[in-house]
């Protein structure tokens, strides 16, 4: 196990050279361990010289042959047939059961967990055997468990652009959301933050993480400790009006920043009428003119509570404030038909010389939205 952390080092006190040893000679084993990434690509795509492939010996071959593989008694052979497995994708879903018996040798686990991660929903099956590895003792074990979670939370998002149908049931949703709550709360960024993306990707199913953002809405900022801050307003956005239990810390937050809270206020947008309790406060936030996120709090109550006067004052700052256009026009954009009444308006901003492109783009999507009769959709920090 490394003994010392290079991203931990202090200024103006550089590594000795054993412990740089230590960390060339590790890095080197887990990059043996790990072997190549294993991108979608055809038999016959001609890899380049030098490096290694394992998935070589079985790549072009069916399912059933890398089954055999998995079942083979040399674990590089094993490895060979979960590299190759993990360029089909869900087509390699009849070798679950196998690929997460594999997770507990420790010789073939990474590319198994590859594999697994590539089949995506249809690894259902392997939660279990992948939730066991997010308590490991190394770090990047539970950095591959975590990703291989999100994947079977959430369907990734084809070249096409288009995003496959979910086939999990609520309740396989609920499961996956829990076993995320392990690694969501780790001490390692690079473990916690990908958690927390996929439960955001989950919407309102994270609800059962809930409990562990509130609780990590409180911790401080580290590069390398804990989930990024962001990430973790934005699971709370994504679960939506279930997350009421999280506006109080919001609330706090907001109120030690002065208004000036971007994210905690679109979380609180994201959890709408049940932020009730909050209007108040963030009228206050709006109605100070040297406050940056005031469009941001003109936002949020619109999505809170709908008065015709709150989208009339949104749409004012936008037509006033140069500086943060393409973040007000984002608002407009993200309301969709519902905020309709203010069409003529964003017409006419298209009109002005000084508009910036992305400002433009925004405000042309909203009115594409407007004509379509499509409504809001969630806005996350």
């Amino acid at each position: 196990m490394l003994g010392v952390d290079p991203h931990l080092v202090e200024p103006g006190e550089p590594l000795a050279l054993e412990e740089y040893d230590q960390i060339r000679a590790t890095a080197a084993d887990y990059i043996e361990t790990l072997g190549t990434a294993a991108p979608a690509v055809s038999a016959a795509t001609a890899w380049p010289r030098g490096l290694k492939d394992e998935g070589r010996l079985y790549r072009g071959k069916s399912v059933a042959k890398c089954l055999q593989g998995l079942q083979h008694g040399d674990s590089q052979v094993r490895r060979a047939a979960a590299s190759a497995l993990s360029e089909k994708g869900p087509d390699a879903a009849p070798a679950v059961e196998l690929l997460a018996a594999q997770l507990q040798n420790a010789e073939v686990r990474m590319p198994a967990l590859r594999a697994l991660e590539a089949i995506g929903q249809k690894a259902y099956a392997a939660v279990p055997a992948i939730s066991r590895l997010c308590s490991h003792a190394d770090r990047y074990v539970r950095m591959g468990a975590s990703f291989t979670l999100g994947a079977i939370a959430v369907p990734w998002t084809a070249e096409d652009g288009t995003v496959p149908p979910n086939v999990l049931s609520p309740s396989q949703l609920t499961a996956v959301a829990e076993s995320l709550r392990v690694p969501f709360r780790d001490d390692l960024h690079w473990v916690a933050t990908p958690a927390g993306e996929a439960l955001a990707r989950m919407g309102p199913a994270a609800e059962p993480a809930l409990v562990d953002a509130i609780e990590l809405l409180d911790r401080p900022y580290n590069l390398y400790t804990w989930c990024s801050p962001g990430v973790v307003r934005k699971v709370i956005a994504a679960i939506g009006p279930k997350a009421g239990a999280a506006v109080p810390t919001l609330m706090q937050i907001a109120t030690d920043k002065k208004g000036n809270a971007a994210d905690e206020i679109l979380a609180l947008a994201a959890i709408g009428r049940p932020t009730g309790a909050a209007v108040a406060t963030l009228e206050t936030f709006a109605a100070d003119d040297k406050n940056p996120r005031r469009g941001c709090a003109f936002y949020a109550l619109v999505c809170i509570r709908g008065e015709t006067k709150d989208l009339t004052n949104l749409v004012n700052v936008l037509k006033t404030s140069k500086a943060g256009r393409a973040e007000l026009a984002r608002y407009l954009d993200a309301l969709g038909a519902e905020a309709s009444r203010a069409a003529d308006e964003a017409r006419q901003m298209l009109r002005q010389d000084d508009l910036a492109q992305k400002s433009k783009e925004q405000l042309q999507s909203f009115l594409t939205k407007v004509a379509a009769g499509e409504g809001a959709v969630t806005l996350l920090p």
